[in-house]
């Protein structure tokens, strides 16, 4: 018997990844309460002193060796070029992409960096790193539930059958 998962999962993930993968991009999505402490402290704003900024840094740069470990990049770039234009503005996009475009949205900001060091903390600062992670986490909180979703499904279909 074939089970569907709903079709939003079509729609947030456009491949399969590996249980690793997941864990994986769940780690990358867990840096948003690094980068911006103030949404998981309730308010608790950092000052903005050279050491935060060499804490923001550090943290930037594991995030990027987590990215490049897990083979995540992705430099095909021409979605972020012309699909935007379809939305009434970025943030509607953001909240509509899926994890293959979150990460070609993160390769670039990443290989910027290397260009233009302290990019990666720019994005950070005016929060595209922030809606890039939230959307991420909608997408991973999502699939797990449906997961879920689909094991119940499984459960009670092999105990009616059985």
């Amino acid at each position: 018997m074939v089970i569907r998962l709903p079709s939003l999962i079509l729609e947030i993930m456009t491949r399969e990844y590996s249980k690793i993968e997941i864990e994986a991009l769940q780690q990358l999505a867990q840096f948003r309460d690094i980068f911006y402490p103030d949404l998981s402290s309730h308010g608790y704003k950092p000052e903005k002193t050279k050491a935060h900024f060499n804490t923001l840094k550090e943290a930037a740069d594991t995030f990027t060796e987590v990215f490049c470990q897990n083979n995540f990049a992705d430099s095909d770039y021409s979605i972020m070029q012309n699909e935007p234009r379809e939305f009434e503005t970025p943030d509607h996009w953001i909240n509509q992409i899926n994890i293959d475009t979150i990460l070609k949205c993160l390769t670039y900001i990443i290989w910027n960096n290397k260009i233009d060091d302290g990019y990666f903390l720019k994005k950070i600062e005016d929060n595209l790193i922030k809606k890039h992670l939230t959307r991420l986490q909608d997408i991973l909180t999502e699939r797990k539930k449906q997961l879920k979703l689909q094991g119940t499904h499984l459960k009670v279909l092999s105990t009616n059958g059985s």
